[in-house]
């Protein structure tokens, strides 16, 4: 008897499919119904068909060094690539000063560090006017699922998705993918990166990371129809 998941899963993929807002959390999966097999089954479970057993093994021993050390090996149809040749754009923005002709009755939303969470921004509560879109360069829209990271403050290392086009302040970071990264992938690595990220952090007050660091990154990237 198989120590199945799959039925499980299948309903955590469905509720994905209705629920496009919202990332799985640890409890969903926690919750998975799970089919075991009796005790007296001991060691008899968890077993693989053998083509499956063939599959994955053929998938285990085609790897290749990844030249990162705390990642490790990385399939062979992988590539490691600077984070830059995977981006058509990185940028940031800018606040303009606190003027009503900036920000009275605008109509075009400025997202801040605080409205990221780990998921898609749904609200940006902020806007600004095209007069304050026109007057200051470092302000650009930047487009729907483009990937975001707080650079510093309380929340650096805080990510989201564009769920619309907005215009950000100075300490966020963001990227539009090219057709070589699907964002999801780029959103989910940056996630898994975090805690490294962070050690590359610099200032004595508050921690930092800048543009340069986020674009020195080399992000393990498998092809596009794999991610």
């Amino acid at each position: 008897r198989d120590c199945l998941l799959s039925r499980g899963l299948g309903d955590v993929y469905k509720r994905q499919q209705k629920s496009a807002t919202k990332f799985h959390s640890r409890a969903t999966f926690t919750n998975i119904p799970r089919q075991c097999p009796p005790r007296s089954s001991s060691g008899k479970f968890c077993k693989l068909s053998p083509n499956l057993k063939a599959q994955s093994k053929g998938f285990l021993n085609n790897m290749k060094p990844s030249g990162i050390e705390w990642i490790g090996d990385i399939p062979d149809d992988w590539e490691v690539r600077k984070i830059t040749t995977l981006l058509d754009n990185i940028g940031s923005g800018t606040t303009p000063p606190n003027n009503t002709d900036f920000y009275e009755n605008g109509i075009i939303p400025w997202l801040n560090t605080g409205d990221l969470t780990d998921n898609y921004v749904d609200l940006i509560e902020n806007k600004i006017t095209e007069y304050a879109l026109n007057q200051y360069s470092a302000l650009k829209i930047f487009p729907k699922d483009s990937v975001v990271i707080a650079m510093y403050g309380a929340t650096i290392g805080k990510l989201g998705i564009l769920r619309e086009s907005a215009s950000t302040n100075q300490a966020c970071c963001v990227m539009q993918c090219n057709d070589n990264l699907y964002f999801k992938f780029l959103f989910y690595s940056l996630y898994g990166y975090r805690e490294y990220i962070l050690t590359l952090s610099y200032g004595s007050g508050q921690p930092n990371i800048s543009q340069k660091i986020i674009k020195d990154l080399r992000l393990p990237t498998p092809p596009l129809k794999t991610q």
